[in-house]
């Protein structure tokens, strides 16, 4: 993509990359956990995109993952040049209605490139967070990603700018 060209232009390299990329999704259901981005890609189109190019030599991508699409991060990790280092799941008290279980978690897959280890390994694999305004469970994500993961941070696909961090929602696909 021109744009995510344009990011490498004009910063420096990130230590860290935030992916919610909009999932072309197998399944028609409705999940409370479903971005709002207007637009959809497939796991192949995700691949093409330059997203390794933006990341810093030692850097930590962080993608999150509806658990229907889980098995396809690898394909993704390798794609961008970071390797599968863990899974991080958020919980929260509102459950979704799912196929079969209730979905109350997303899943966000950790990959690495380079010898960077967490800055605070205090961090838990976990944590609860509550639905309350919009998006501000991915503000508390992004909270402890600073906690976490080497700056500068960039946020893919995200839901709109967050203090710190350089954003990239990325253009509506017109139907």
């Amino acid at each position: 993509s021109s744009a995510i060209r344009r990011i490498r232009a004009d910063h420096p390299p990130f230590g860290t990359v935030y992916v919610d990329p909009p999932w072309m999704r197998a399944s028609e259901r409705s999940d409370a956990f479903e971005p709002d981005h207007g637009q959809t890609l497939s796991v192949e189109e995700l691949a093409r995109l330059p997203v390794g190019r933006l990341a810093a030599g030692d850097a930590h991508l962080h993608l999150l993952v509806p658990d229907e699409l889980l098995f396809d991060c690898p394909r993704l990790l390798s794609a961008w040049g970071f390797a599968y280092q863990g899974v991080f799941v958020w919980t929260t008290p509102d459950a979704a209605p799912g196929g079969y279980w209730q979905v109350a978690h997303l899943c966000m897959v950790l990959g690495v490139r380079g010898r960077r280890s967490f800055d605070d390994q205090s961090v838990r694999s976990w944590a609860e967070l509550r639905r309350g305004r919009p998006g501000g469970e991915a503000d508390a994500v992004r909270s402890l990603l600073r906690r976490v993961s080497p700056g500068p941070h960039l946020d893919l696909f995200g839901r709109g700018a967050a203090a710190g961090c350089g954003w990239w929602r990325g253009r509506r696909r017109r139907s």
